[in-house]
């Protein structure tokens, strides 16, 4: 089952959202560009471009404002 979650800022701004799949949770920008995923099995997060990122879920360090 996929879920999506809608992400706001603190002043209401859309940032984007978060596809939480199976195996993996997905982060798009508010423009709807590929940020990165956190891929759950590993426990590791990687960017848009397929870079590691670092350990754990690190999908906000992503989403930059």
């Amino acid at each position: 089952m996929m879920a999506i979650k809608k992400l706001y800022g603190r002043d209401g701004r859309y940032l984007g959202e978060q596809v939480d799949q199976t195996d993996r949770v997905k982060l798009y920008g508010s423009d709807g560009r590929y940020l990165g995923e956190y891929m759950k099995y590993e426990d590791r997060t990687y960017d848009g471009s397929g870079g590691y990122v670092g350990s754990g879920n690190l999908l906000g360090a992503l989403l930059t404002v």
